[in-house]
């Protein structure tokens, strides 16, 4: 139901013990609150998680409907140059990139 929970540092040192195995095999372990609640939501609803595993093509969202082409194509840069960073190589492992929506035919 929920895509991330947040905790206090102190309710923090509690969770591992009784919920640690099943929130990391799950990747919903909590995140501390460091600021206000208000930053660390709005934090949360603007990141994105990369998971890379052994294949070697990465799918992602990058917008929605109402954001600008600007918008879009500032957050499309934003995605493919962490891409690029969490490469060995860098831009040197990326062989192509193809871009869609969810429903559409992609773009080369």
């Amino acid at each position: 139901r929920f895509n991330q929970t947040l905790c206090s540092k102190e309710l923090l040192r509690l969770i591992p013990r009784i919920l640690g195995p099943a929130l990391n095999r799950m990747n919903k372990f909590p995140r501390v609150i460091a600021g206000t609640m208000e930053q660390e939501i709005s934090d949360l609803k603007s990141t994105v998680r990369f998971r890379q595993k052994r294949c070697m093509h990465v799918s992602l969202p990058v917008g929605h409907v109402q954001l600008t082409a600007d918008q879009l194509r500032q957050n499309l840069v934003l995605a493919m140059n962490f891409i690029a960073s969490l490469c060995p190589k860098g831009w040197g492992n990326i062989g192509g990139v193809h871009i869609k929506s969810s429903m559409g035919p992609s773009v080369d």
